[in-house]
């Protein structure tokens, strides 16, 4: 890739980032966009009511570059500070980062060279893993460029060695977003980004990726994927259940596996004060002939003989 690319003014891509109380990551998310080989870009960070001093920081940091800009709102969760993004943007591409991650120099040059050659509609990328500051590779870094089917990608939306369903390492057409009205469900707070990747992939055909590792996925003991609180409302179910209509037309490993984990989230529900109806819980898991884990089998058998309340 070039030193410095530049683009013309139909070129330009949105980035969006919601923001909640990532004052420890912020200035280092941003300030790896600031100098991106490809600078034709506009920033658009939605805090999403952050109690830290999140909102200072990125004022003070917006001053300094006129790409940024922020937007503030009350909390309403990632989904929604996302759409506010989508909705505000003006580029032709759309990027997602989160606000604790940060990125290569040549992250958006990349996503956007190889959407531009070949008039492609999903670039997806390899990444790295970053924990207590080390840096681990996902995969072997062969820059191997790969065409997929639509099919081929929606199978590797949950497969460990591939690019997966985050949002981050991708870029999208802003156009086929809006025109077929694809948004994140604000009442989805896990596996919102997964939904998205495949209502996306759903209306497009052609996809490559590139295992070239060129984002840095930071984990960490405040990042929502560990906080139990969120995995306890249980949005996720919404997001399953959604995702599962979309693949009735679709076969392959994605739809067993949305299948099996959709069926073991709802055998986990049985019994608990969070399930409204055990029964209607009961039925829903048994018409998707899931594959259910021993202790899910078990926990059904005992509901079935009326013997779980006694071991709850």
């Amino acid at each position: 890739m070039s030193e410095k690319f530049n683009a013309s003014d139909n070129d330009l891509v949105s980035i969006i980032i919601p923001a909640y109380n990532t004052e420890k990551y912020i200035v280092k998310c941003l300030k790896s966009l600031q100098v991106q080989t490809y600078d034709n870009i506009e920033v658009i960070i939605v805090n999403d009511g952050s109690i830290d001093q999140t909102q200072n920081i990125i004022s003070a940091f917006i001053k300094t570059d006129k790409r940024f800009l922020l937007i503030n709102q009350e909390n309403a969760g990632v989904s929604s500070a996302r759409n506010v993004g989508i909705n505000v943007s003006t580029g032709n591409y759309l990027i997602f980062v989160d606000s604790d991650d940060y990125v290569a120099p040549d992250y958006v040059e990349t996503l956007l060279t190889l959407m531009k050659l070949g008039n492609n509609e999903l670039v997806c990328a390899d990444y790295y893993k970053v924990k207590n500051g080390v840096v681990y590779s996902h995969s072997t870094d062969t820059q191997n460029v790969d065409i997929l089917s639509r099919n081929d990608a929606i199978d590797l939306l949950h497969s460990d060695r591939y690019f997966q369903g985050y949002l981050w390492n991708k870029i999208f057409l802003k156009e086929i977003v809006t025109q077929n009205y694809i948004s994140f469900d604000p009442e989805i707070k896990i596996w919102e980004d997964m939904q998205f990747c495949l209502k996306y992939l759903i209306h497009i055909e052609k996809i490559v990726y590139i295992n070239k590792p060129i984002y840095f996925y930071v984990n960490h003991a405040e990042s929502a994927m560990n906080d139990k609180s969120v995995w306890n409302e249980y949005t996720q179910l919404k997001a399953l259940e959604d995702m599962w209509k979309l693949l009735k037309p679709y076969n392959g490993t994605f739809k067993e596996y949305i299948r099996n984990y959709y069926a073991n989230t709802l055998a986990s529900l049985i019994g608990k004060k969070t399930c409204h109806n055990d029964k209607i819980m009961l039925c829903e898991m048994e018409k998707l002939h899931g594959k259910l884990t021993m202790k899910h089998r078990l926990k059904v058998y005992l509901f079935k003989m009326g013997l779980l309340k006694y071991i709850i």
